[in-house]
């Protein structure tokens, strides 16, 4: 995962013309990605909005260089994709269900390439999580930032550590997540769909 992760920021970085300008040593980007790892284990529900919101900037960053490079001058290009980004980000941000089904989806698919490198079982499962998160958008997107983080450790910090680990690393993530910081959520207005909640309400009683 942090392969791809480095190879959308070299491609943000050439397209805006930026690359090479903000070198970092390989034994900072292992800082960086532990650091990133942790914090989405353990409290992804708070930034996987801010990821989309950054997916977002940089995809409209990249198209638009794409697009009008060589048709405006690069001072009108970098105008309109920092408005432009932006003004996406900001909407993206907003967008609560529909970030967590990507980021959830994105999770799996590069989960699913990695063990399995076939682009339609990538994009099926990636489908298939997409669907899950969209009706149950609190676990699923805490249960996938855990998914999330655990791997990106697991390509660093948790290399050569006990099998064990990753997944008690995912269950203590998800737990965290999910039942000390997820009850407060207000991201959500349903967690499930209306037809279980009601049928789960009335058991209770």
């Amino acid at each position: 995962m942090t392969e791809w992760i480095l190879r959308w920021i070299s491609l943000f970085e050439t397209k805006t013309r930026i690359a090479g300008k903000f070198t970092l040593e390989e034994t900072t980007w292992e800082l960086v990605f532990l650091v990133f790892g942790i914090l989405l284990v353990f409290a992804g529900i708070k930034l996987f909005r801010l990821l989309s919101s950054f997916l977002m900037f940089s995809a409209t960053a990249i198209v638009l260089c794409t697009f009008m490079n060589g048709r405006a001058n690069w001072g009108a290009i970098v105008t309109a994709f920092t408005i432009i980004g932006c003004l996406f980000a900001y909407m993206v941000f907003n967008w609560k269900v529909a970030d967590a089904i990507v980021i959830s989806s994105l999770t799996a698919a590069a989960i699913a390439w990695k063990v399995y490198p076939v682009w339609w079982a990538a994009l099926l499962v990636g489908a298939a999580v997409g669907i899950f998160v969209g009706n149950f958008p609190l676990i699923g997107i805490t249960a996938s930032t855990a998914v999330a983080g655990v791997t990106i450790l697991m390509e660093g910090a948790l290399r050569d550590g006990s099998p064990f680990i990753p997944v008690l690393a995912v269950f203590a993530g998800f737990g965290v997540q999910f039942f000390l910081i997820g009850r407060k959520q207000k991201l959500f207005a349903r967690t499930m769909p209306a037809k279980l909640k009601h049928r789960l309400e009335r058991r209770r009683r």
